[in-house]
This record gives C-alpha cells, sequence and structure tokens, in this order.
C-alpha cells in the first residue's frame, strides 16, 4: 500500500505541474496569435491551390487573396481600430482561430470571389463550393494533425524549462512520497481539488471555448422596466474588449501563482531549499550552506570534486526525467491515476468498493449528444449569398375603389 499510495500521490503532484504547463502553452499560443496564423497560412494554401485553380482567378489574385482571407478569419463583432488595438491584439487577437466547414461557406459568400462566384449562377456556384468545401476539410485534417504535433512539442519544451525553474527532481520527489507518510496523505487528500482544477482548465484551454463570459442580462435587468436599451457604442464596446483582455490576462497570471503557490504549501520538495541552490547533503530546516554568486565566481578547479560532479549529473538527469515526465500531458497522469485509484478501492472494504463504484459513476463521461448534420457547404453558401442578393424593389398598383387592380 505504500508504494500504491506514493504512486497516487506522485501521479496527482504530475497533475499539479501539468496543469501549470497547460495555462503557460496557452498563454503563449494566445500572445503570438499562433492558432490565427496556422488558420491563416492553411487557408492560404487552399486559395492557391484550390480556389484559384477551380475559379480561374488570374487578374489580380493578391488582393482577391487579401480579401478571401480577411473575410474568412475577421471578427466583425470586435471592432478592430483603436489606439490600443496593437497590444489588445498581443493578448486577445481580434481574428477567429478556426472555422467549422458551415463558418466557411457562410463567409465565403461574403468575399468579393464569393459574390462573382454566386452571379454565375446558382446551380455552378453550389456545385463548385461544395467542392472547395471538400478540399477545405482535407487542407483542415492536416492542419490540425500538424498543430497538435507542434503544440505536443511545445507542451514537452514548456514542460522542461518549468521542471528546472521550479527544481523538481522526480527521484527525491518519489522518494519523498515513499518515505513521508504525512507528506503523501496529505497530498491524498487534495486528490479531487486538484482533479477538478485541472479538469477546469482542460475546459478553459480548449480550442473555440469562450475565455471571458459576458453576461448580458445583468444590464438589461438593471434598467427599469419600460425603457428601451440603446445598444453600446463603438467606443464602449472598444473600452469594455481592452478591460475584459487585461482582466483575462491577470485571472491567467493570478492562476498560475496560485498553482505554484499550492504545490509549495503543500510541501512538495521542491524550489530552492534544494540541491543545486543549497549545497547541504542532507535536508536540514533551513539551508546551512547556499549557492551564491560570490560562490560561483570564486569557485577553483580544485574545488571541483568527482563527487560533486556524479551529484550535478544526478540532479540535471533527475530534474530532465521529470521535465519528460510532465510533458507526457495531464491527460496521461490523469488517467493513470483514476485507474490506481480504483485499483486501491478494490482492496478495500465492500462498502467502500461500493461508494467508490457510484462516485465513479457520477464522474463518468456523459455519452456525447446527437446533434442533426449541418447542410452541405453549397447549400449552406446559397442561403448565404441569396440574401446578400440585392432585391429590386416592389412597385406600386393602381385600384378602384373597390381594391380591384385597374
Amino acid at each position: 500500500m505504500i508504494w500504491l499510495n506514493a504512486t497516487l500521490a506522485f501521479a496527482l503532484a504530475m497533475i499539479i505541474f501539468c496543469t501549470m504547463v497547460t495555462g503557460i502553452t496557452e498563454a503563449v499560443h494566445q500572445c503570438f496569435s499562433m492558432r490565427h496564423h496556422g488558420l491563416e497560412r492553411m487557408l492560404g494554401q487552399l486559395f492557391e491551390k484550390v480556389v484559384c485553380p477551380r475559379l480561374g482567378v488570374t487578374a489580380d489574385a493578391g488582393a482577391i487573396k487579401k480579401d478571401f482571407l480577411d473575410t474568412l478569419t475577421s471578427n466583425p463583432a470586435v471592432e478592430q481600430n483603436g489606439w490600443l488595438v496593437g497590444l489588445r491584439s498581443w493578448f486577445a487577437p481580434r481574428t477567429l482561430d478556426y472555422l467549422t466547414l458551415a463558418q466557411f461557406a457562410e463567409r465565403f459568400a461574403d468575399t468579393e470571389l464569393g459574390k462573382q462566384l454566386w452571379s454565375t449562377g446558382p446551380e455552378r456556384a453550389i456545385q463548385m463550393v461544395d467542392d472547395i468545401g471538400h478540399r477545405f476539410q482535407r487542407f483542415e485534417e492536416g492542419a490540425t494533425s500538424y498543430f497538435a504535433q507542434r503544440a505536443q512539442m511545445l507542451s514537452l519544451l514548456v514542460a522542461i524549462l518549468l521542471a528546472f525553474a521550479l527544481n523538481v527532481d522526480a527521484i527525491r520527489l518519489f522518494t519523498s512520497f515513499l518515505t513521508d507518510q504525512q507528506l503523501t496523505a496529505r497530498i491524498l487528500a487534495e486528490a479531487e481539488p486538484i482533479t477538478r482544477q485541472y479538469q477546469t482548465k482542460v475546459v478553459e484551454g480548449a480550442p473555440g471555448a469562450p475565455t471571458v463570459t459576458v453576461k448580458v442580462g445583468e444590464s438589461a435587468a438593471a434598467a427599469p422596466t419600460g425603457q428601451a436599451q440603446e445598444p453600446p457604442s463603438a467606443h464602449e464596446q472598444s473600452a469594455s474588449a481592452t478591460a475584459a483582455d487585461y482582466r483575462a490576462l491577470d485571472e491567467k497570471v493570478d492562476a498560475l501563482n496560485q498553482q505554484i503557490g499550492q504545490s509549495t504549501a503543500l510541501g512538495l520538495p521542491i524550489g530552492a531549499a534544494y540541491y543545486p541552490w543549497c549545497l547541504d547533503e542532507t535536508k536540514q530546516p533551513t539551508c546551512q550552506t547556499p549557492l551564491t554568486w560570490e560562490g560561483l565566481w570564486n569557485l577553483k578547479e580544485t574545488d571541483i570534486s568527482m563527487q560533486g560532479i556524479r551529484r550535478f549529473g544526478r540532479w540535471f538527469v533527475a530534474v530532465l526525467l521529470a521535465g519528460v515526465l510532465i510533458g507526457l500531458g495531464g491527460p496521461f497522469w490523469f488517467n493513470a491515476f483514476s485507474h490506481l485509484s480504483a485499483f486501491v478501492r478494490l482492496l478495500g472494504a465492500g462498502s467502500e468498493k461500493k461508494k467508490s463504484d457510484a462516485k465513479d459513476a457520477d464522474l463518468a463521461p456523459q455519452a456525447p449528444v446527437e446533434v442533426p448534420q449541418p447542410k452541405t457547404p453549397g447549400e449552406t453558401f446559397a442561403v448565404v449569398a441569396a440574401r446578400a442578393e440585392p432585391k429590386s424593389p416592389r412597385g406600386r398598383m393602381l385600384l378602384t375603389i373597390s381594391g380591384m387592380p385597374l
């Protein structure tokens, strides 16, 4: 049981660090607009390899491509102008990060190229958009696979850097769980909050998940009954978007600090109190021989021993191992913790087993809800294009006194 409990506590510690990695990785994607740039590159390849040959675009292809990309990726709900647009775009891009097939067809109808295609005839336009939509799905599948692999490599790099920054020694961490029963019990007692926090972080960091929730009903309920609410001006929308961007950034920083503080408060053997920042051979209540800059500058070749080299090498390999283990990802450690905890509960009493089975049934993922299949891209394109097509005004008709036309 000691080894099982130590393994459970180690998996929980890995979940804590994976939650930090998820937050940092999501912040990097958001700050550098990596998803938006990837979407633009994918749509650019689609335009050059599919749209241009299919529709025969030859003249002024550069301007048509720019209009194509801007219309498909811009966010019409957010103002694109303002003196803080550059800073706001750095933290919260004003453009879209992904497109569904239906959204692609709808937005394609608003482009100049889509309007020209609709003018050639509805049947030909629907057929062409269906073909382009099919190729769009192929490009999207390839881009999704590429972005997933890139995100995994970025997460692994962030995990290794985090392990060195927090001085996470995998061997020391697991050994502490084996020898310190109080530390193990303290970690296991926080299992539910740790897993819940990880699940919340994964849902927030999923592509397409909203980062800021706007409660529209509050402003409407605060107004007196019978008074119409005027829509906010563009300046007010820009100011509220800026405040929301900064608030979202502050929440990310506060969440990361809270997770680091939580790992320290739980008593995990990480940080500057351990080697190499503390040169003590054994753990003391306070560090007796801290590493200082003066000690590094005054270090001589005679002070370097094989024992010190082996100790540093063992620490480097152990921290690198911790980074690789963290880089396995939160889903890996969450599943490992779930399976191990279920196995431990099977070793308990029959009543405890029944309670754990009921709890697992409550936490089991719900069956996916079947949704009706959307229309084909061509049909979606036709609906939007027909709405945007200018209609000729209906003329007036002269009537007799009885209402009959003359």
